[in-house]
């Protein structure tokens, strides 16, 4: 519909590399922000539409003592090394770990290096340590194994941010469509095929 309306359009998929959501919202150089973000991060002059609430998950080597069940707990977590996200322009997923390993109340250190976002997940089957996420993993890494979190205090649904501010008629058709898509979705409880 967007491509019959506007063929013009290009459409460019950049990561958290690039820009923060404030930064490249504001700055008109992206136009959507997918993020799975704290409840409580509400950037000013952005506007903010709940996707959906997503299970949290725990990445671990294969040969992980937990890796056989079927959920974890963070208290389960005590003496672990986390894996951080890395350092990037947006830091909503980095938040979503800190913010959780403090409420937990658990002993845990931190792994951080200088790895890409694409490669950092293979850090877990080298057991470099674990990664904590707020949304399943989509492809897990050989030799590893991701289960659900079971008590997180801090949840980070997945949300899109978009500045209502951009004049580009395109903008305003994909907030519309996308929002009634996911209204619609949500009304049907995720089990029709729209």
């Amino acid at each position: 519909m967007i491509n019959a309306r506007y063929p013009q359009s290009q459409l460019d998929l950049i990561d958290d590399t690039f820009y923060s959501i404030t930064e490249g919202l504001l700055s008109g150089h992206v136009d959507f922000y997918f993020a799975s973000v704290l409840n409580q991060f509400k950037p000013a002059g952005i506007s903010r539409f709940l996707v959906s609430h997503t299970q949290p998950h725990v990445l671990l080597p294969s040969a992980h003592r937990l890796a056989s069940g079927i959920s974890v707990s963070m208290k389960d977590l005590d003496n672990e090394r986390f894996i951080l996200y890395p350092r990037t322009k947006e830091h909503c997923i980095r938040d979503f770990q800190l913010a959780n390993l403090q409420a937990a109340e658990i002993r845990y250190s931190q792994y951080e290096h200088n790895t890409s976002t694409p490669f950092y997940e293979l850090l877990v089957p080298i057991q470099k340590g674990i990664i904590l996420s707020p949304t399943p993993f989509l492809n897990v890494p050989p030799n590893s194994v991701a289960l659900p979190v079971s008590d997180i205090k801090y949840e980070a649904p997945s949300c899109l941010f978009y500045y209502p501010g951009n004049a580009k008629p395109e903008i305003k058709l994909f907030v519309s469509a996308f929002t009634n898509f996911i209204k619609e979705e949500t009304r049907h409880e995720h089990t029709k095929t729209l």
